[in-house]
């Protein structure tokens, strides 16, 4: 699952057929929400660092009102933070950040499915 996870942005780029929930549905997270973790994903994001550019590309596509943003810094950080204006965490590492930025979009997306019914 963590794999599949990581490459969610890829897939999107890659094919205009499928959307964001569509690819999250193929990986098993709706099933266990609780399974995907930040050291996890810090390893797989480590092996494909490549996999760090394609969420910074996906969070700086994103068009919401709110939500979880991801960014690097010029230091050669990250930051992730809630828009407009909420919490904001700064990393020295991309890949932690990546990783946060992950966990928290997805908790983000699951929690309004279920406010949704879905």
């Amino acid at each position: 699952m963590v794999q599949a996870v990581c490459e969610i942005p890829r897939r999107l780029r890659e094919r205009d057929d499928v959307s964001f929930l569509g690819c999250l549905a193929l990986t098993g997270y709706l099933d266990a929400p609780d399974s995907l973790t930040v050291p996890s994903l810090v390893a797989e994001l480590s092996r494909s660092p490549s996999l760090v550019e394609e969420w910074l590309n996906y969070s700086g596509d994103k068009r919401v009102t709110s939500g979880w943003a991801f960014e690097r810094t010029r230091d050669g950080g990250a930051v992730i933070a809630w828009f407009p204006r909420g919490e904001r965490i700064t990393f020295g590492d991309p890949v932690r950040a990546c990783a946060e930025f992950i966990v928290r979009e997805l908790r983000d997306l699951h929690a309004r499915m279920r406010e949704a019914g879905r």
